[in-house]
C-alpha cells in the first residue's frame, strides 16, 4: 500500500503542483483569497511550507502588497532560508495562465495531502488495532478526530454556547445601525442589526442613491467605517455628490449640482468646496468601482472580506445589484438573481456586517394607477424576498406629476415603503428628499 501511495505521489509530480499554487497565489490576491487562503502550511514540504507561512501571514496582517520582493524581504526577516531570492525567482517560473490549471493545481495539492493524512491514519488505526490492550472504539474514535483535523470536518451543531447565553442576553448591547433618516429609524426599532441584508428597491429616478449617500455619510460621521461598491457610478462622480451634500447639509450654503457640472464658481463657492473635500477626506467612507476592478458575484465575498480586514468595514452598500455579473455566462434571469442573493446574506453574515443593496424595479410598476411599488416588482423577487432581512421601497408621487405636468405636486416628499421586516412591522415613512443637493431631510 505504501509503494503505491507512493508512486500517486510521483506521478502527480508534487513538487510542481507546490510551486505552482505559490507562484499563483504570489501573482494574485484575488486568487489567493479564492481559493487558497485556507490551506494550511503543512500541505507544503521543507522550504516551500515556511515560504506558505510567509504568505499567510502577509495577506492575513496587510503590511504590504504581496509580490516577489516583499516576500523575499519577509523571508530574510525570518531568517530560516538561506538566499531566499534564488528560491522565489525559480518558484515564480511555474505561474499557470490557465485558470483552470490554476484551479485544478489548488484541487491537486488538497486532494494529495487528504489522501496521505488519511493512509497515514489508516496505517496508524491498524497498528493499534492488533494490539490486544487496544480499546477498539478509542481506537476508532482517535482516528475520526485526526480524520476531522486534516479538512474533513464535522461542523459544530451543539448548543455549548447556552451557559453563558442568558447573561449575554441580559446584559450585552446589541449594536444596530441608523439610517439617520428619523422616521425610518423608528419603525426599524432604532436600526439595522449586524448580519442583516437590506434591499432598497426603487424605480429609476426616485433617489436610491442619495438615500445610501446618506445613510452612509452619517454612518461614517458617527465613525463607522462603510464601504460602497458602486457598478453604476465612478468614485469621482460619487465624491462630488458626497461633496454637495456636506456643503449643504453641513457647511450651511446652498450650492446644487449643476453648479458643480458647470464650474463657475465664485471665490466662496471655491472655499465651500475646499473645506466640503477636507471633511470628506477625513471620514472612514471607501469606494470600491468597477474601473478599478471586475466585480462579479463569485469574487464580490473576496474583495469585500480584504477591504474589511485593512478598514474594519461595517456597513457595505451595493450600487446596484442587478449590475452584478456571473463568472459562468450560462447563468441569467431568476436562478442569477437567487444565487447573489444568498451570495450578499452569506456575505452579511460570515463577515459579520450590515449589506445594503439598491435594486431596480420591474417596469411593470409604470402600467398601474397606483404606482407605489410592492415586492411583486422586484426584479426576479422569489430568493431575493426569501433571503433579505428588511426591503424597503423608494416612492416619489411628484416624479410621476411632473411627468404629467401635473402642477400639483407635493414639495420632493418622498416614501419609505417596508415591504418586509423580518424583525418589526411593514409601515410607511414620509420624508423630504432633493436630489439638486443630493439632501435627505424630514417633514416638518
Amino acid at each position: 500500500m505504501k509503494e503505491q501511495l507512493e508512486k500517486y505521489l510521483a506521478e502527480s509530480d508534487y513538487d510542481l503542483v507546490q510551486r505552482s499554487v505559490i507562484a499563483n497565489a504570489i501573482a494574485s490576491s484575488d486568487f489567493f483569497f479564492t481559493y487558497c487562503v485556507d490551506i494550511p502550511f503543512v500541505y507544503f514540504e521543507d522550504d516551500l511550507s515556511i515560504i506558505w507561512q510567509s504568505i499567510l501571514a502577509m495577506y492575513s496582517e496587510f503590511e504590504c502588497e504581496v509580490s516577489g520582493l516583499t516576500l523575499v524581504q519577509h523571508l530574510r526577516k525570518d531568517g530560516r532560508i538561506k538566499k531566499p531570492s534564488i528560491l522565489i525567482s525559480k518558484i515564480t517560473n511555474n505561474t499557470c495562465f490557465s485558470h483552470t490549471e490554476k484551479t485544478y493545481n489548488v484541487g491537486k495539492l488538497i486532494d494529495i495531502n487528504i489522501r496521505r493524512n488519511t493512509y497515514n491514519v489508516g496505517v496508524d488505526c491498524i497498528n493499534k488495532a492488533v494490539l490486544d490492550t487496544a480499546y477498539i472504539e478509542a481506537v476508532i474514535n482517535e482516528a475520526h478526530d485526526k480524520l476531522d483535523s486534516n479538512g474533513l470536518n464535522v461542523e459544530n451543531v451543539s448548543l455549548d454556547f447556552l451557559p453563558v447565553f442568558a447573561d449575554d442576553l441580559i446584559n450585552s448591547v446589541e449594536v444596530l445601525y441608523k439610517t439617520h433618516i428619523k422616521p425610518v429609524d423608528q419603525i426599524l426599532n432604532g436600526g439595522f442589526g449586524k448580519q442583516d441584508l437590506v434591499i432598497v428597491g426603487a424605480r429609476p429616478g426616485m433617489g436610491k442613491t442619495e438615500v445610501a449617500l446618506h445613510v452612509a455619510y452619517e454612518s461614517a460621521k458617527a465613525g463607522i467605517p462603510v464601504l460602497i461598491v458602486s457598478l453604476e457610478m465612478s468614485k469621482r462622480q460619487l465624491a462630488k455628490r458626497l461633496i454637495t451634500k456636506i456643503i449643504n447639509s453641513e457647511l450651511g450654503y446652498f450650492f446644487d449640482n449643476k453648479r458643480l457640472k458647470d464650474k463657475q464658481f465664485s471665490n466662496e463657492d471655491i472655499v465651500h468646496i475646499k473645506h466640503a473635500t477636507a471633511l470628506l477626506q477625513n471620514l472612514p467612507i471607501f469606494i470600491l468601482d468597477s474601473a478599478d476592478t471586475d466585480i462579479t458575484c463569485e469574487n464580490l465575498k473576496i474583495k469585500i472580506q480584504k477591504i474589511q480586514r485593512k478598514h474594519k468595514i461595517e456597513l457595505v452598500f451595493l450600487d446596484h445589484l442587478h449590475k452584478v455579473q456571473h463568472e459562468n455566462n450560462k447563468i441569467f434571469g431568476e436562478e442569477a438573481v437567487g444565487k447573489l442573493a444568498v451570495t450578499c446574506k452569506n456575505i452579511a453574515k460570515q463577515l459579520n456586517i450590515v449589506f445594503i443593496a439598491l435594486c431596480q424595479l420591474n417596469r411593470s410598476v409604470e402600467t398601474r394607477d397606483d404606482k407605489r411599488p410592492n415586492n411583486s416588482d422586484l426584479r426576479q423577487s422569489g430568493q431575493l424576498e426569501q433571503e433579505a432581512d428588511t426591503i424597503i421601497f423608494l416612492y416619489r408621487q411628484d416624479y410621476y406629476m411632473q411627468k404629467n405636468n401635473d402642477m400639483h405636486v407635493p414639495d420632493n416628499e418622498i416614501e419609505y415603503i417596508f415591504g418586509k421586516q423580518r424583525t418589526g412591522s411593514v409601515q410607511t415613512a414620509y420624508g423630504r428628499i432633493f436630489l439638486n443637493t443630493n439632501t435627505i431631510a424630514e417633514i416638518i
